[in-house]
């Protein structure tokens, strides 16, 4: 370290809503002390963070896949779309639930940690896609992706276009916590 610069390790006391500041006592030509310190996030912005990340990435891959992906796919004919829906549930729903439940326990923490209200409404909505999935979708998914399904039956079409309009819930259950994390973080 340089000569006429020490280390200065800020309490958490001194900093707010932060965890601790790493800086030096800086000199300025009249002799008097200054600190210069930069602040390092607490944990609860961190986990405002981790949290509103997750949520975006899983609204926007629902909302893709409800406005952009399931309408092309149904465009393109009931068998290609009932072919395509097996692979395509399961990439995404790796995807989805790994952000569903790191959002939901991010935002909780952050909720813990004393982050406002809207937190954990938003972990709640968040977190409410997993029954809502388990419960509402998952049998839907079962007749689309039972092995003796032929592509081309009468029942596929409303079995997609019922599967859509269950996932638009999802996707809406998502956008609101999504929501809501941006308008707590500011």
């Amino acid at each position: 370290m340089e000569p006429g610069r020490a280390a200065v390790l800020a309490s958490r006391n001194s900093f707010p809503r932060r965890g601790f500041a790493w800086g030096w006592v800086g000199y300025s030509r009249d002799g008097r002390a200054h600190l210069v310190a930069a602040a390092f996030e607490s944990e609860q912005s961190i986990s405002e963070s981790i949290a509103t990340l997750a949520c975006g990435v899983f609204f926007g891959a629902a909302l893709y896949i409800s406005v952009v992906q399931h309408p092309a796919m149904l465009e393109a004919g009931v068998p290609f779309a009932a072919r395509f829906f097996g692979p395509m549930y399961r990439r995404a729903s790796v995807l989805q639930v790994t952000a569903a439940i790191l959002g939901t326990l991010a935002a909780a923490l952050a909720w813990y940690r004393g982050a406002g209200v809207a937190w954990l409404i938003g972990a709640l909505l968040l977190f409410a896609v997993i029954p809502f999935t388990l419960v509402a979708i998952m049998p839907v998914n079962h007749q689309l992706l039972a092995p003796e399904r032929d592509p081309a039956s009468a029942d596929t079409k409303p079995l997609l276009r019922r599967w859509a309009t269950l996932h638009a819930v999802r996707t809406a259950l998502g956008g609101i916590a999504f929501l809501l994390f941006l308008l707590g973080a500011s």
